[in-house]
Parts: structure tokens; C-alpha cells; sequence
């Protein structure tokens, strides 16, 4: 929208709110005019912005921008807004005597103003006590102040934070979340913004902080620094623990960052412990745990125990013989023993593991167990048989496109692991505990290798008993963008019967893309990676280059009859010249243009929607059915207008079903003609343009490239520099921090875990009151230190254990 002028000023009485959004503070009224700097000749003005509950009776004051909407003409969009107070005793009178506040006349009203005077309403809001001093009922007292608070309580609370720099978006999300209270916990502690503000870092917060006085070594912020420096490593890493030297200097440089002041290393560390001592981390060993990442390492491990222990009647050789000789038949399939063993395994354990690379014959051994499965337990694979109950096999996998791909594969309904749980509310922070139980007999979950902590603690207590499970995945692709490492260290744990699957069994003559993920992944740098052959090639290129290289690609590529659909750039990067934001740009501009004036696009930021473009759900919405790393196609553009309440819209195929996304689920949408390699996940496409250059250094690593490439099913074109696929092969990167794999162990073979104080027992958690002077008590193995005062330097060195003083704790009595 155009700009007409800035420092608008408008008063009136609101006519009516013409639109209001149930998540947000946004409105948009009409406002019976009564005053304004600006030419306006109606009676009436839309008014747009962010606002409190607003009363008819009132007259209001707003300041900010007229603009000049494309289709409805002039509006006037408010930055700010106050309601328009009496300025006089008569008129203040007549407004604690009007029908607003119930119960009140016009007696009790001159009672009020006669004590208070002029300023009765700021007296009022900032010490509601004042007006025991009136000499008026208790009932009328909290009818006046619960009234002024509605009234006024909104704005003064969007005037105050405005005061501490919070701009618009930002005020709308704290006062919904925490209503006329919004500025007492900000006063009170303004790193609680940080838990549950998002977009709202621990940078911000302390500017707030700093205004409000709080001191730079103040324990509260020494605590939310500590805080937020897990809460980063788990965010950003995937880490499920550190330990406390990396804690101590990251909350260090958190410290630093913002104010020239910095707490002592004695300080940071007696906060770290004090944190510990009041659960809000956990100590164990030398590791150090949010206390969430820590109950769901025991909870996986706890469930796990209950599924591999439930009772399974095995196939009898000869029964299972005799079945898969009748199935090789009717597939004309011909199983190797490998292959038997793991449909065996398959069938015969409740909880099971199928891992292995492209090509290696997994949807094989699906099929066979399905249908065996199904056999063995006398069940119609029909689903048109199950109109009137539940599919006793249940196929789910992370992203709808991998849901796709499976039901595909093996001819039978799948979803996503979030419908099949019938998770919705995603904004709430705790959905996962509204999990529903799990229905059928056989569960099969494909793509576990995405499947991050959080979400498969919410899946395994979701499984009933007498429920056999089949995890598949392949163990060499990236982990989940979630933190964990959930399928690896199942794996790793040794205790779930599990099948690799190395042999490859799908590779035509001419194709070469399975064996080089091979190579890649076992290290080796191909003598043939910059070959040009019949499925795969390599364009050697500078960072500069790439856009340019990758729209000739895409022009050619489409010339020859591949669809957008099933043509992918991946890409490690979202910034710089061949980052993900310039490519899908550019690649817009070619394959769906801004043809004529009149082709329908909205913009939203730095990005133009138009219809046709493919895009990409950034964010899980199980409402609507559509979950991160799921692909579409706008199908239709609704600009905003009074038919719409103003709200333009996109209308979104994702494979099938069409969604209706209104501009404020716009930010959880991107383009995708290019997507980050996180994203494709569980996703495989005709063809996989894929650029690297040196400028992705700190994000090349073997499974970034094994995973890219394997997205690929008939053609790869690799883009950019050589020694950056080289450096990519050669760097195995940081295996996530995990000890999922131990409480998995400890729990199911606590007979093979050898006595270990890295490892600790479980009694060995800290949540119990430490102070300096019992830094000496405890089962210690480390040497006592001659000074018995707590430093950074002491835990960092080992010289203490961080858990000294904290023996007879329980994980169950940490968490609970």
C-alpha cells in the first residue's frame, strides 16, 4: 500500500469493528470521525492496527500513517491509540455516571471527582486502593476498577511497552499471552519473555532489564543467561546436554554481549548450581540438562523396556517358509537370506528396526512383512473393509510428502506421524501431551531418521500394548532438525532387534547416483565425481555463477518435459549469492513471471506470491492438516476487500488437498523452487540440482551431501566449486550429544553396561539445596580442592563434580 502522509491524527467514536483477528490484537474498525489534521470529508474512516477491547460509547485518539489501499482507497493505519480522557469535572462526571459502569449515578460520580479531582482516572489505574478513600460501596469499587482496567488497562499497557521499544507485532504477542498482567512479569522478571515470546531473545530481554535496573550480575540474569545458552545448543546443535565448561563460557559471552558489566566466573558458577539445586536443570556426571530433555531421555527409555517386552507368537519355520515361498510367486520376487532374516525379524518381535541407504531393498521387506503380517492374522488389506472402524496397519511418517511416497510404495493409506497422534493445536507450547492413542495392530514408521526426540516420546507413549512396531529409516542421513538423534542411538543401544541393509538391489545399468551415495558415505572421494554420465553430472562454477548456472539448468531441464514438481534445488544455505532466498527468487522470475500489470501476486516481505508458484509449509498446522516440509502449488489469490474483511488470502494445493492460508499464515510459507537440505527429508524428486560452494564451509559435512544426493531417483546435477563436495565427503561433523542410547542400555541390558562414572547411576542427579561449605560431603572419586569455594574454573576442570552433594537423588525424583 502507498503512503499518502505520516503524522496523521484522528478522533472519533468507534462505529464498529469490521474485522477482528482471534489470535492477534489486529482490527479493523470504522470510526465516526469527529476531529483530524489531515483532508478527510466522509463521516466515517477505516481504521487498521493492533488494539485492546474497545468500547462504543468512547471516544478515541490514533496516531499514525494515511495509506492508500490498491482496491478500498484511503484507510488511516494506526501506530498507536489513546482513549480521548474528560477534561473536565462535568464531563468527568458524566463519565463514571454513564452506562459503562454499572451501578454508578451521578452522586457516587461527583463523590469521585470531587475527591480525586481532574486526574481521577491515572490516579485510579496506577493505585486502584485510592478509591477506598472515596467513601463508596465495595461492589461499586470493583465495578469502577474492573471497568477503567477494560477500558484503559489495554492502552496503558500498549504505551508502556511501547516505552520499553517493543513495536507493534511484538506488544500483540505479549499482552495475548499474558493479558493486563503483561507488565507486572515484566517488571517482575523480563527474561521470562525470553521462555515464551517468540522472537524475543535473551539479547532483548536484557535491554528491558538493563531500563528496569537490573543489575548485570543479578542471579535472575545469570539464570536466564545459563537458560538460554541450553536452550540455543538444543536449538541450534541438537544437543540434549552440555557439559559445564561450555555452559559457563556460553552464558559468559551471553553476559558480555550487551552490557560492559559482567558477572565472576564464582558468580556464574554458584548460579549454575543454585539452578540445579532448584531443578531447573539437571546435573548428571558432568553433563548438563534442560530439565524436559532430561524426563524424555527416561520416558523413551521407560517405554521402550514395556514395547520390546510384550509377547509376540512367532512364525513357525515351516508356516513362514511356505507363506513367503507363496508371496515370492505372486510378487515375482526373489528374497535373499538377508532379506528373509529381516522380514523375520519383522514379524516376530513387537518392536523392531529396519535401517538402509537408497536402492538397498527396504519397501521389498515392507511389503513382505505387511502382507504376511496380514496373513498370519487373518486381516483384509482392503480399506473400503474398514469404512465402519481402523486400518489395523497404520503407515506414518514425518511429512506429508514422505507419507505420500509410502502409501504409494506399499499400496495402503499413510499420514503423517502428527495426524496419525491427532495432534491440531501446534501453537500451544504443550500439544504433544493432547496425543491420542494409537488404533491397529501393526505400526510401521518410515523416515525415523527425521523424527526428532520430543515428537517419538510422544509417539511411543501413544503405542498400546499388544502393538508391534517396524521403525525404518536410513541411519546415515541427516538427523532430525529437532534435537536428538533418536534413531541413530536406538540403533546405537544394541538392545532393538535391528537389520542393516547394505547389498544394493535397485540400480539400473546406466545409473551411478546410488553407488556415489555409497562412496560418500563410506568417505570416499569418487575418481568420477566431476563426470558427466548418464544420470548425474557436475558443472564446475564460482558462488557468483550458481544462480546463473541453475536458471539455465531449470530452462533446459523444463524444455525437456521434467515438471516443477518433481525438479528440486537443494541447497545447505538460506543467505548469500547461491543461498536458497536469491535462487528461489531468481528462479521465480523465470519459470512464473509477473507477466502483464495485472497478474495476481501479494507481497509479504521481501516475497511475491503469484498463482502457480510451489512453496513450502514452514511450520507443522494440524488444523488444516499441513505440516512442516510439506510442498504445494498456489492455486488462487484472493486480494483483501470488504468480502474478505480486508484479509487477502492464498489458496495452497499440497498434494491434493487445497488450503486456505490468510496473510497471518503467510510467515510460516516460503517459496520452493529452492529448499534448505534439512527440508527434503523424506522426500525423493525425478531430478536434484544441487550447488556447493566454499562459501557453505561451516555447514559441509558427509551427511549434508549423502543426504542431498540421495533425494535424487533418475537425475543429479551437482553446481559450484569442487573442493567443497570434497571437504563435504571428508567431514564426518559433530555427532549430536546425546545419552539416549545409555538410558536405553542401563534400562534393557543393565547387565552389559560396565561401571562407569562418566556414565553415573541414576541416583547421581542434582536437585537438592548445594552450597559452598557441602561442596566436601558426598561419595566423591575427584580430589578435594585445598579452597572449598565453587568457581567456574573448579567445575570446568573437574577438579569438583558438579554433582558433589546430590547423592540419593532419583531421576524419578529430580523430575517429579
Amino acid at each position: 500500500m502507498k503512503t499518502i502522509s505520516t503524522n496523521a491524527e484522528l478522533e472519533g467514536f468507534i462505529d464498529g469493528v469490521l474485522f477482528e483477528n482471534p489470535t492477534s490484537l489486529f482490527k479493523i474498525i470504522s470510526v465516526k470521525v469527529t476531529k483530524k489534521n489531515f483532508d478527510w470529508n466522509d463521516e466515517m474512516m477505516i481504521v487498521t492496527g493492533s488494539f485492546g477491547d474497545l468500547n462504543l460509547e468512547e471516544k478515541y485518539q490514533f496516531t499514525g500513517l494515511i495509506v492508500e489501499h490498491p482496491k478500498y482507497g484511503q484507510q488511516f493505519q494506526a501506530e498507536s491509540y489513546a482513549l480521548v480522557r474528560p477534561d473536565t469535572e462535568a464531563s468527568l462526571i458524566n463519565y463514571f455516571s454513564g452506562s459503562q459502569f454499572k451501578g454508578i449515578g451521578k452522586a457516587t460520580a461527583k463523590k469521585i471527582v470531587d475527591s480525586l479531582g481532574i486526574s481521577a482516572i491515572d490516579q485510579l489505574l496506577a493505585n486502584p486502593d485510592k478509591l477506598a478513600t472515596v467513601g463508596i460501596k465495595k461492589t461499586q469499587q470493583e465495578a469502577i476498577i474492573q471497568q477503567l482496567k477494560q477500558s484503559h488497562g489495554t492502552e496503558q499497557l500498549m504505551i508502556s511497552l511501547g516505552e520499553f521499544g517493543f513495536g507493534p507485532r511484538l506488544i500483540d504477542q505479549i499482552i495475548s499471552k499474558y493479558h493486563t498482567e503483561a507488565l507486572e512479569i515484566l517488571k517482575k522478571n523480563p527474561y521470562q519473555l525470553v521462555y515464551d515470546i517468540q522472537g524475543i531473545g535473551f539479547k532483548r530481554a536484557d535491554q528491558v532489564a538493563e531500563q528496569l535496573g537490573i543489575a548485570a550480575d543479578a542471579p535472575v540474569r545469570i539464570e536466564a543467561a545459563l537458560i538460554q545458552f541450553l536452550r540455543n545448543d538444543q536449538a541450534i546443535n541438537g544437543n540434549t546436554y552440555s557439559d559445564p565448561e561450555t555452559v559457563l563460557e556460553g552464558a559468559l559471552q551471553l553476559l558480555q554481549s550487551n552490557r560492559g558489566q559482567v558477572p565472576t566466573d564464582q558468580q556464574i558458577a554458584e548460579e549454575l548450581v543454585s539452578l540445579a539445586s532448584q531443578g531447573g536443570i539437571i546435573v548428571e556426571s558432568k553433563r548438563i540438562y534442560l530439565r524436559a530433555s532430561f524426563q524424555s531421555e527416561f520416558d523413551i527409555a521407560n517405554r521402550l523396556e514395556k514395547l520390546t517386552t510384550a509377547k509376540v507368537k512367532p512364525w513357525s519355520e515351516k508356516s513362514f517358509a511356505k507363506e513367503l515361498k507363496a508371496l515370492s510367486r505372486w510378487l515375482k520376487v526373489t528374497y535373499d537370506q538377508h532379506q528373509i532374516d529381516a522380514i523375520k525379524m519383522g514379524l516376530n518381535n513387537p518392536l523392531s528396526i529396519l535401517t538402509g541407504g537408497p536402492g538397498t531393498g527396504k519397501t521389498t521387506i515392507l511389503n513382505a512383512v505387511v502382507v504376511l503380517f496380514a496373513k498370519q492374522h487373518h486381516l483384509s488389506l482392503d480399506p473400503k473393509d474398514y469404512e465402519d472402524g481402523t486400518f489395523p496397519i497404520q503407515l506414518a511418517a514425518p511429512t506429508g510428502r514422505a507419507a505420500k511416497r509410502l502409501s504409494e510404495t506399499i499400496g495402503l493409506p499413510a499420514q503423517t506421524i502428527h495426524r496419525l497422534l491427532g495432534l491440531t493445536a501446534v501453537d500451544d507450547p504443550h500439544y504433544l501431551d493432547q496425543a491420542q492413542e494409537i488404533n491397529g495392530r501393526l505400526l510401521i514408521i518410515d523416515e525415523m531418521s527425521m523424527v526428532d526426540q520430543q515428537l517419538f516420546q510422544t509417539l511411543v507413549q501413544s503405542v498400546p500394548e499388544g502393538m508391534q512396531v517396524l521403525l525404518v529409516g536410513d541411519q546415515d542421513q541427516l538427523p532430525s532438525v529437532g534435537p536428538g538423534r533418536v534413531f541413530a542411538d536406538l540403533i546405537a543401544s544394541g538392545c532393538i532387534p535391528t537389520t542393516k541393509l547394505t547389498k544394493i538391489y535397485r540400480q539400473s545399468a546406466d545409473s551411478t547416483i546410488v553407488s556415489l551415495a555409497q562412496e560418500i558415505n563410506q568417505g570416499h572421494v569418487p575418481d568420477n565425481l566431476t563426470a558427466n554420465l548418464p544420470d548425474r553430472s557436475f558443472i564446475t562454477c564460482l558462488p557468483g555463477q550458481v544462480a546463473h548456472i541453475i536458471e539455465q539448468v531449470v530452462a533446459k531441464s523444463t524444455a525437456r518435459g521434467f515438471s516443477l514438481e518433481e525438479t528440486q534445488i537443494l541447497a545447505p544455505m538460506y543467505r548469500g549469492v547461491a543461498g536458497i532466498d536469491v535462487l528461489n527468487n531468481d528462479v521465480q522470475a523465470l519459470v512464473n513471471p509477473k507477466k502483464t500489470p495485472q497478474t495476481k501476486e501479494v507481497v509479504f516481505g521481501d516475497v511475491k506470491y503469484r498463482i502457480g508458484d510451489k512453496v513450502i509449509q514452514l511450520q507443522n498446522d494440524g488444523q488444516r492438516g499441513i505440516y512442516n516440509g510439506d510442498i504445494g502449488r498456489i492455486t488462487g489469490i484472493e486480494v483483501a476487500g470488504k468480502k474478505n474483511d480486508h484479509q487477502a488470502k492464498l489458496f495452497v494445493d499440497f498434494s491434493g488437498q487445497e488450503v486456505e492460508l490468510t496473510q497471518a499464515d503467510w510467515r510460516n510459507l516460503s517459496l520452493a523452487y529452492c529448499v534448505s537440505i534439512h527440508k527434503s527429508q523424506g522426500s525423493e524428486y525425478q531430478l536434484v540440482i544441487l550447488p556447493l560452494t566454499m562459501q557453505n564451509r561451516r555447514m559441509l559435512q558427509r551427511k549434508l551431501l549423502y543426504t542431498a544426493i540421495t533425494r535424487a531417483k533418475d537425475k543429479l546435477v551437482m553446481v559450484g566449486q569442487k573442493e567443497a563436495f570434497v571437504k563435504a565427503i571428508m567431514s564426518e561433523g559433530e555427532e549430536r550429544r546425546t545419552t539416549l542410547a545409555m538410558r536405553i542400555k542401563k534400562l534393557l541390558q543393565p547387565e552389559e553396561v560396565a561401571s562407569d562414572t562418566e556414565t553415573s547411576s541414576e541416583n547421581n542427579v542434582a536437585k537438592t539445596d548445594l552450597t559452598a561449605q557441602e561442596v566436601n560431603k558426598g561419595e566423591s572419586t575427584v580430589n578435594e580442592p585445598s579452597d572449598y569455594r565453587l568457581t567456574a574454573q573448579l567445575i570446568a576442570s573437574g577438579t569438583i563434580d558438579p554433582m558433589i552433594g546430590m547423592d540419593g537423588i532419583t531421576p524419578n525424583g529430580a523430575i517429579n
